[in-house]
């Protein structure tokens, strides 16, 4: 019997081929295989609204991705990890679009003011996330193969749960004193069990270890994060639930303002928006987790536009690999 989790692969996979072959339709091969993916044309458009411009890149950036398999990607990943300060040569289209996504990121935190009320959030890669506040920088699940290069400016790193594209060996290793907070890391900030609050300098955190997807192979594996921004204007508060699958297990202790879920983990994110966690937005993410083999667990960027589509009592929005959001709460 087909279960649930091979039910929702399957149709990832035909949506994202579906979407390739429209795509390809429209596009010149010599297009498609082209070096340099338009970044900037995405950065123009805004999450929030879903322009025949954003489209236009989204499906070059899905063609790229479909012609990238994962043994490529973990190629480049070892190379990444062997010499972090060089970038490699002659990559792979999609990486390449990657490694320029982080480049814009570091550019934006060394150019771009302080937020003094509110907070700014990146979407590294995958459900990585790196969030600024007037008083702090942190990392949410990196796993981006050249995210050494951002590990000096963080503050402090949080990862939900241990599996290879949430988190990264050698970056928690690199944080050197720095708080990597985690339920695997042997540290002084290693969570268990029961619910924990933290506190990072202005920033709270709210700790709760629950089951990865349905729970039924992987129970209490997963923790989530409450933050709490206290140097922000209303106290701010992001609530990453990881790959979490259970909606009853998820309890925050505060009003929501984003909400960042896994596309496809079985996690009921409707009964989430209107009935649990409530937010003000949420950002879905796991989206092209180049790691993945393409037809098993590498969600496409249709599949996710779809997700969010579903939700229409809250405002979704899927970001993408280096795209920057200001929230400011009224």
């Amino acid at each position: 019997m087909t279960t649930r989790r091979k039910f929702i692969s399957t149709i990832s996979t035909l949506i994202a081929l579906l979407f390739s072959k429209i795509s390809l339709s429209k596009e010149r091969k010599s297009n498609i295989l082209q070096k340099n993916i338009p970044l900037n044309r995405l950065y123009k458009t805004s999450p929030f609204e879903l322009s025949q411009e954003r489209l236009d890149v989204f499906k070059l950036i899905q063609a790229q991705a479909d012609i990238c398999p994962d043994t490529t990607f973990n190629e480049y990943k070892i190379k990444r990890f062997e010499n972090p300060d060089i970038r490699p040569s002659h990559l792979s289209p999609i990486i390449e679009t990657l490694e320029d996504a982080l480049e814009k990121i570091l550019n934006d935190i060394e150019t771009l003011p302080r937020p003094n009320d509110f907070v700014r959030i990146w979407l590294l890669y995958n459900m990585g996330y790196i969030i600024q506040t007037p008083t702090a920088l942190f990392g949410i699940d990196i796993s981006s193969p050249s995210d050494l290069k951002i590990a000096d400016k963080l503050d402090f790193l949080l990862i939900t749960h241990k599996h290879t594209d949430h988190f990264s060996t050698k970056l928690m290793r690199h944080m050197s004193e720095k708080p990597v907070v985690s339920n695997f890391f042997d540290n002084k900030y290693k969570q268990g069990d029961k619910e924990q609050t933290l506190k990072l300098g202005n920033i709270e955190i709210h700790t709760k270890l629950v089951d990865h997807g349905s729970g039924r192979k992987l129970p209490k594996f997963v923790t989530t994060y409450e933050i709490i921004c206290k140097d922000t204007k209303n106290n701010i508060s992001i609530f990453h639930a990881g790959d979490a699958g259970r909606a009853d297990q998820l309890t925050p202790k505060s009003k929501v303002d984003i909400f960042i879920p896994h596309v496809a983990v079985g996690l009921n994110i409707k009964k989430c928006a209107d009935e649990i966690i409530k937010p003000k937005l949420i950002l879905m993410s796991h989206i092209l987790e180049l790691a993945h083999h393409i037809n098993k667990w590498r969600w496409s960027i249709p599949f996710g536009l779809k997700a969010c589509e579903k939700i229409t009592s809250v405002k979704t929005i899927m970001p993408f690999w280096g795209e920057m959001i200001e929230y400011r709460k009224k």
